[in-house]
């Protein structure tokens, strides 16, 4: 018989260290792998109900040979500016595996996917990494960041995907590069480092460096400009946000106008330690932060209160993504680890759920005084 008292696994387990994950539609991609015996590869599984936190229908696996996939970027198929809403319905996903991208064609009633073209995005001679990686608002460009240090920007074949063409590589930072974003109108880029800045690019002058931000919160003898984990424009164009850490300390999130001279507008404290990066929903209105103590918190852009914030994690959550609804609005968010473990959280019930028990709390607590002002 088996040992009753074993400890059981959680459901929400997979086989692989997880490094990135996204949704489109009803299907979740989670890329991971890396050490002894442990395939590189990404596995697709059909969301049947994404309530119960748990992918049991896998419809696909896409080996990725000797790289990890680190991180997914899907194409915007609800693009906001300053000028126009509309809706696309592109089904492309962009992979980080090593130095490389990889674009895929994700097949609609199956979950598969079909390889587009791969190209290399990190010259780093010895092990090269692409970081992350951003298409603009109209899919026409992909943006990547890397190990090298180097922003490179790609012009994109929009009649099928197949190929690409180098516009810009855009030097500046002296760290790896973890975060990029373009700004609405495709006009500006931004980057985040670790080396503790962000840079804005200006693309229509050939990538000329327009401003670096920095952050330091003025706390301890020797205050630091912080490490940048994360960086994006506001859907209106008007602020940039960026989120500044640093090991043992807190993290912070900026809020930037997006202007001449980038005054911080509001600065919001987010962790008590440090966050390992942020994601933002498609339609711009909410903001999730990874921590390295295996926190994922959520926020409504322009708000400083958390609608979710839960320990989801035994290692550092290193993946975020959203769920959405066909405005690209978030309806779940998602997180991954390497602990092996991923979730699909459903922010609003859990706000709800948490408001509830800070009502009972609070009804309790008032019930305790006037039972002791009734022995007095």
């Amino acid at each position: 018989m088996g040992n009753k008292n074993a400890k059981r696994l959680p459901l929400n387990i997979l086989k692989i260290p997880i490094y990135a994950i996204a949704s489109y539609q009803d299907y979740v991609f989670l890329g991971g792998g890396g050490g002894y015996e442990i395939e590189n590869l990404i596995e697709v599984y059909h969301l049947e109900n994404p309530s119960q936190n748990i992918l049991n229908k896998k419809v696909h696996e896409e080996p990725c040979g000797t790289g990890v996939p680190n991180y997914f970027e899907l194409a915007h198929n609800v693009i906001y500016n300053t000028n126009q809403f509309l809706q696309q319905n592109l089904n492309l996903l962009a992979t980080c595996i090593f130095a490389n991208v990889v674009l895929y064609k994700i097949e609609r009633e199956t979950g598969k996917l079909l390889k587009l073209q791969e190209f290399q995005a990190d010259f780093k001679k010895e092990e090269a990494s692409v970081n992350c990686c951003r298409f603009s608002r109209d899919n026409s460009l992909l943006a990547t960041g890397s190990d090298d240090f180097h922003v490179r920007v790609f012009k994109l074949n929009t009649s099928d995907y197949k190929s690409q063409e180098k516009l810009f590589e855009l030097p500046g930072h002296f760290e790896s590069i973890n975060s990029v974003d373009f700004s609405p109108d495709n006009k500006y880029l931004i980057s985040s480092s670790t080396d503790a800045s962000c840079i804005i690019f200006n693309l229509e002058k050939k990538g000329q460096k327009v401003q670096k931000l920095t952050f330091n919160d003025g706390l301890g003898d020797n205050p630091k400009n912080m490490l940048m984990r994360g960086c994006f424009f506001t859907n209106d164009n008007k602020y940039i946000y960026t989120l500044a850490t640093q090991t043992r300390s807190k993290s912070y999130l900026i809020k930037w106008q997006n202007k001449e001279n980038y005054e911080p507008a509001k600065v919001t404290l987010v962790h008590n330690t440090t966050s390992s990066g942020m994601r933002i929903s498609p339609d711009g209105k909410q903001i999730g932060i990874m921590t390295s103590d295996g926190f994922v918190k959520v926020m409504n852009e322009g708000q400083e209160n958390f609608t979710f914030a839960q320990k989801r994690h035994r290692l550092p959550v290193t993946c975020l993504g959203f769920k959405t609804n066909v405005n690209g609005g978030a309806e779940f968010v998602l997180s991954g680890s390497p602990d092996y473990t991923y979730n699909i959280i459903n922010c609003k019930s859990t706000l709800i759920g948490t408001t509830l028990s800070f009502l009972l709390k609070l009804m309790i607590l008032f019930g305790v005084v006037f039972i002791l002002i009734g022995f007095v």
